[in-house]
This record gives C-alpha cells, structure tokens and sequence, in this order.
C-alpha cells in the first residue's frame, strides 16, 4: 500500500495595503491617486504634480477601497480616474523619514534621515540632499506645501524646495481646525 500523499499547505495571501498599511503606504497610495486623476498633457504642455499624503489613515475608511459611499466623495470622486495601489512598501514606519524617502526617492540610510529626535545624529533632511521640489523648480515649476502636522514641517526640514509653506498646524501639534 502506498502512503497517502502530503497535503501541501495553502499558501496564505500576499499582505495588502488594506491590512497594515504604514504612513508611507498611505502616502504613496494617495500620490498615486491623485497624481494620476488627469488626462495626459497635451503635446508641449507639462502635467500638475499633486502630492497628498494621509497620516494614520486606514485604506478601508475611504471609499475607493470599500468604506461606505459618501465617507470621503472627493479622494472617491479622483479615484475614479486615477490609478490605485493595493500593496506598496515603506522605507521607514515613522512619518518624518518616510516623507524623507518619498520627497527623495533614497532610503533612509542614502538621505539621512534615520531617529525621529536625536541631538548626536540625523532627525532633519540635510540641506545637501535634493528633494522632488528642489528638482521640479529647476524644471519651471512652482511648488509649494501645505502642512497640516509638525512631523512633516519645517522642524525636519521637509520644506527644502518648496517656494511658499504652509503650516497650518504649529510647531506645538496644536489641532489647525481650532485655530
């Protein structure tokens, strides 16, 4: 008689951004999102560039990835013609570095950035280190910024390239819909 076949164990689905998603993941999925919103510019024309991120917020509380209609009709609404990520990677769990790497394109040990505070290493963006903004202005573009949480203001110097900021939260954490 021969032994019974091993039974092979089902392989458990990849992660995606709908279970854990980090600060990054969320940055990245709504740059995606709304950078991706328009038609194609036309010949000799250069397209907007708009970079929004969403700190601490879950995936499944928008609508474009199943929350209920109505919770969030302008992501929603820009989602429709855009291009949507379910699974994307962080280079760092903690908002300052990981704004870093996306305002960079370098991982935390290429840009420098590598503790949320620390008087004897990196916790701010060296001057030296080119950002998305710096290279989009020597193309022509204005930039600007606003800013809704001290973690990616001006403290971390996450303004680097960009021609107006604004920090609508201030340096305190102060909640900017009571001010």
């Amino acid at each position: 008689k021969k032994p019974a076949p091993k039974k092979r164990a089902k392989k458990s689905p990849a992660p995606t951004a709908h279970k854990m998603p980090s600060t990054f993941q969320l940055a990245l999925m709504a740059a995606a999102l709304l950078g991706a919103c328009s038609d194609p510019a036309p010949s000799g024309q250069r397209p907007n560039i708009l970079l929004v991120t969403l700190d601490t917020t879950r995936p499944d509380h928008l609508g474009c990835y199943g929350a209920a209609a109505g919770v969030t009709p302008n992501i929603d609404a820009l989602a429709q013609s855009s291009t949507i990520f379910d699974r994307v990677i962080s280079t760092a769990g903690i908002t300052p570095m990981a704004h870093a790497s996306i305002l960079t394109g370098l991982n935390n040990y290429k840009h420098g950035m590598r503790t949320f505070y620390s008087e004897q290493c990196g916790h701010t963006l060296k001057d030296s280190v080119e950002t998305l903004p710096e290279t989009l202005q020597r193309s022509g573009y204005r930039t600007a910024a606003v800013v809704s949480a001290y973690v990616v203001s001006e403290i971390y110097n996450l303004h680097q390239g960009f021609e107006v900021l604004h920090e609508a939260a201030s340096r305190t954490g102060e909640n900017p819909s009571t001010t």
